[in-house]
């Protein structure tokens, strides 16, 4: 250990500039631990805030739904943490509905590099949906929600839309979205 201290001084008594890498890799191992524990800590929150007034007592999935769960127990039941930015949840027990399956995509806050890519193209936190429906309780219907802008090229280019939908605009005062059969509605945001 002595000889190792004293290469260490000497390198440093005869060229300074030879340390600046190893400085600079200590510095941005340090920020990036720093970042990861910050933007794990903010999803956390983001994803809890979101539990506590959607999925839990008086949110709007309990009132729809009679079983929410991920199959886990204790208090994290509800939400299952797949990474620190990605949360699912799990809900059944409706009336002509098999289950719904939802997904928390939340922002990378916790990696530098996607920080910085995030600045040049613009993410979003969003949630996802998906419900099963019983196949023999249901008739078959097209349906989708978009800014007109989106609509009118998602209309364009696939299929179904194009041939069982037609769009149609909602009032910009009128917050409701109008589920019609066979419709493509429009909403501004």
């Amino acid at each position: 250990m002595g000889r190792m201290a004293e290469n260490i001084l000497d390198t440093l008594q005869n060229n300074p500039k030879a340390l600046y890498v190893e400085f600079g890799v200590i510095i941005y191992t340090f920020v990036a631990v720093m970042i990861y524990i910050r933007g794990k800590r903010h999803n956390l929150s983001v994803a809890r805030a979101w539990t506590k007034k959607f999925l839990l007592g008086g949110g709007i999935v309990p009132k729809n739904f009679s079983r929410l769960d991920t199959g886990q127990e204790g208090e994290k039941a509800v939400l299952l943490k797949e990474s620190p930015h990605e949360f699912k949840f799990y809900a059944s027990g409706r009336r002509f509905c098999e289950s719904m399956d939802g997904s928390i995509q939340l922002k990378v806050r916790q990696d530098v590099v996607s920080i910085f890519t995030s600045i040049l193209y613009k993410t979003m936190d969003t949630v996802t949906m998906d419900v099963f429906m019983n196949d023999e309780s249901m008739d078959d219907f097209v349906f989708a929600v978009g800014k007109r802008k989106f609509a009118t090229k998602l209309h364009k280019e696939q299929k179904d839309l194009n041939e069982f939908a037609s769009i149609i605009d909602i009032p910009a005062e009128q917050k409701n979205v109008l589920a019609r059969r066979r419709l493509l509605c429009c909403c501004r945001v």
